[in-house]
């Protein structure tokens, strides 16, 4: 963002909406630029905003919301691209092909604008206890840390599925009034966020279909990107939009092909690899970790004793010892 970018603060955007359906729209002139935020409360639970914007200078809005509660955030960008910067320091994209899924530990952001001909957002949040409740009594592990509430903003940046922008779409062209809109507002808003989260591997849908031959090829090329570099490997999201895949359809074939997701066949991948070179000798544990993409040796320690039980040093002499016994009596 350039250094004379014009900041706008609309916080009363954001404040609850008591005796109507939706806050006046606020735009924001700058030097030809034009910004319209409009929002709208379906119900108490769910907020709906979509973003219109012809920008010729850069523009920062900072945006606060009123009510303590957490909340889950969906962004799907049609055109043009913006970014969200967090006041713990995460930030991410929102653009026509990238959609963030976020909860984030304050509920404040930065939306940063460079100059473009034209950018339409769509998005919305949910209440966290909402989510909670409308997945039920046995909600799967990722889902429920990504809801925690312990204060650490969680983000899931997904290649957008078109349904997503289709969905996006709709809000931007609807033509009801009053309590119908309202209605039409809410069943998108939920429609977005199971496709969202599916995407993103939060929720699961039913069992795939089998892997056609494209898709196949697809996701064997993105195992060989994953592990062409475990040190750096590239994060999911990326490998996702690379193979054209949602991250949901990317897991789904690497347990199909691999037997593991993502996560679990780079671990693999690791933890093989880290043990060869233990065998083989000539590289400090230290060293190994760092080299197959351990950040502290403490973690690959412990991974190591999961799989091969005994930590590394130790399986190193175990292995030294049946290499140096000799066979036999010697004689």
């Amino acid at each position: 963002m350039s250094v004379g970018a014009q900041t706008a603060r609309v916080e009363w955007l954001f404040h609850p909406i008591e005796d109507d359906v939706s806050s006046p729209a606020v735009e924001i002139r700058v030097e030809g630029s034009r910004t319209r935020l409009e929002r709208y409360a379906p119900s108490k639970d769910i907020n709906v905003f979509l973003l219109q914007a012809e920008i010729e200078k850069s523009v920062e809005i900072d945006a606060q919301r009123a009510a303590p509660e957490p909340r889950l955030y969906n962004m799907v960008g049609l055109d043009g691209q913006m970014r969200i910067g967090l006041p713990d320091g995460v930030a991410f994209g929102v653009t026509a092909k990238r959609a963030p899924i976020y909860v984030p530990s304050e509920g404040r952001g930065v939306l940063s604008i460079e100059p473009q001909r034209k950018l339409r957002v769509a998005g919305f949040s949910i209440l966290v206890d909402r989510v909670r409740e409308m997945l039920g009594d046995a909600p799967s592990t990722l889902i429920t840390d990504f809801l925690a509430g312990d204060g650490r903003t969680r983000v899931f940046e997904v290649a957008t599925p078109r349904r997503l922008r289709e969905l996006a779409a709709s809000l931007f062209m609807a033509r009801l009034h009053g309590p119908l809109h309202l209605v039409f507002m809410e069943g998108v808003a939920l429609q977005i966020f199971a496709v969202h989260a599916v995407a993103a591997g939060l929720i699961q849908e039913s069992a795939p279909e089998p892997l056609s031959g494209e898709a196949r090829l697809s996701i064997e090329r993105a195992r060989e990107r994953l592990v062409a570099d475990m040190a750096k490997p590239p994060g999911i999201a990326e490998l996702a939009i690379e193979a054209g895949l949602s991250i949901r359809a990317l897991n789904a074939g690497f347990r199909s092909l691999y037997g593991g997701s993502v996560y679990e066949v780079l671990r693999d991948e690791r933890l093989e690899h880290a043990r060869i070179a233990i065998e083989m000798g000539g590289l400090s544990v230290k060293d190994i970790a760092s080299r197959v993409g351990y950040n502290h040796v403490s973690n690959f320690t412990s991974a190591f004793t999961r799989r091969y039980g005994s930590p590394p040093q130790r399986f190193r002499r175990s292995r030294a010892l049946r290499i140096e016994v000799p066979f036999g009596d010697g004689a």
